[in-house]
């Protein structure tokens, strides 16, 4: 059902609500967060000049060895690329990606492989990869989620033995070329799959990726210093701050720090922020940018796919790392949702800003822990752009319901609610 304003305010008054916030919702202070892939030389540039990478002291010789010669290798590598070159890297990935999408020899190994996991909830590998081929083919390498990339390393390693890869690495790829140049150096000798999660974490570009990522979206400052936001003068700080502050709780999927800083008001993580102290290690890694004499770390910050890095990583992490020193567990973020679904009764949720096709566990999570705090009744409000954004919420919503809990006992109705967003900024955002 769609509502207006007026109806949007009563239902933020009249419920527990809380707030939901993604990329969509930094974009309007600075078009800079979602644009991201034009500056992928300037920010391996900055990635050197004031990034600190750092290894853990707790990392045994041998695998101090491993991921500073990878990184490394793969920085070394990419200096002398230019902004055209690196893009090659991308555009070629797509390639491999369509590779293992329409190779029906290579996909019978790969639906037949145990290591190819699967989800109730959110698309699996393969669906992933289709989406980077067709999205990447129609549109360009520019239109794909940052987030999706990581499950092409993953898949490289299941297939790097495979005759028909082998037959396919004969041709030049510079997205292949760069994951062998990051994974000369390996922890094990073995070849067999059940190794492909030690050389995928540990692959020198795995490395390079997530902290480019982190370099183009700390913007140099942007995400966490208003004043260097380019549309910060245009908004309407006082309107848009009471409109958070009606807000009972706020989550945010983004890293940068933008509501804090403009509203004074705590904001829940679930994917972790730029933090101003070292939390430890990550898998043996750490990495901070300096901005005007402070260290902003990342340790705690989850970037990469639904499967690889917030299902996989939360449940591997805990378990590997736990008795290693100064290494930083996260906590899972269900239980962040759950706690405070729970502590403030929250029964409506107000989405802004999100991709819905990407966020499975945050859907699954609300539903999962409103049963469990035993909320007799749900509403949500996504924010949309356009109808496709509508069609797409609603597809998601039912996808993640029937797939979780179709047929069983426990159930809470649900009212779905969608609220044209470009309202909301030209009525709280913009002057």
């Amino acid at each position: 059902m769609k509502i207006d304003l007026v109806n949007l305010a009563r239902l933020i008054s009249e419920k527990n609500t809380a707030l939901i916030i993604g990329n969509g919702f930094s974009m309007n202070f600075d078009k800079q967060f979602g644009d991201i892939y034009s500056s992928l030389k300037e920010a391996s540039y900055i990635m050197g000049k004031v990034g600190e990478f750092k290894i853990s002291p707790a990392a045994k010789p041998a695998k101090k060895v491993v991921i500073k010669e990878n990184y490394t290798a793969v920085m070394k590598y990419i200096r002398v690329l230019n902004q055209e070159q690196i893009e090659e890297i991308f555009k070629d990935a797509v390639e491999f990606a369509s590779f293992i999408t329409e190779n029906s020899l290579i996909l019978s190994f790969l639906n037949e492989n145990k290591y190819l996991h699967r989800l109730n909830v959110g698309p699996d590998m393969l669906q992933i990869a289709r989406e980077i081929s067709e999205v990447g083919k129609l549109k360009g390498f520019q239109y794909i989620n940052i987030e999706n990339w990581p499950i092409l390393i993953w898949l490289y390693y299941l297939i790097e033995e495979h005759e028909e890869f082998k037959k396919y690495q004969k041709q030049s790829n510079k997205f292949i070329c760069i994951l062998i140049i990051g994974g000369k150096k390996t922890m094990s000798s073995s070849n067999s799959p059940n190794q492909v999660m030690i050389k995928w974490k540990f692959n020198g570009f795995s490395t390079y990726y997530r902290l480019l990522m982190l370099t183009i979206i700390f913007g140099k400052g942007k995400a966490v210093s208003l004043n260097k936001l380019e549309n910060i003068e245009g908004m309407s700080q006082d309107a848009l701050r009471n409109w958070l502050k009606s807000f009972q709780e706020i989550f945010s999927l983004n890293y940068d720090r933008i509501v804090e800083n403009l509203a004074g008001i705590p904001v829940t993580h679930l994917h972790g922020k730029f933090q101003d102290s070292f939390q430890g290690y990550t898998f043996f890694q750490s990495f901070s940018l300096n901005y005007e004499g402070k260290k902003y770390f990342t340790s705690n910050i989850i970037l990469g796919s639904y499967i690889t890095n917030k299902v996989l990583d939360g449940l591997i992490q805990p378990v590997a790392m736990k008795n290693h020193p100064f290494t930083y567990i996260p906590t899972n973020p269900s239980k962040i949702l759950g706690d405070k679904i729970k502590n403030s009764n929250l029964d409506h949720f107000v989405f802004f800003g999100l991709n819905p096709e990407n966020d499975y566990h945050i859907l699954s999570g609300i539903y999962f822990n409103c049963l469990q705090a035993k909320i007799d009744h749900i509403q949500l409000t996504f924010c949309y752009y356009d109808e496709k954004e509508v069609e797409a919420f609603t597809k998601t919503w039912k996808h993640v319901i029937s797939l979780i809990y179709k047929g069983k006992k426990a159930f809470i109705p649900v009212t779905l609610n969608f609220v044209n967003s470009k309202e909301i900024v030209s009525t709280h955002f913009k002057k």
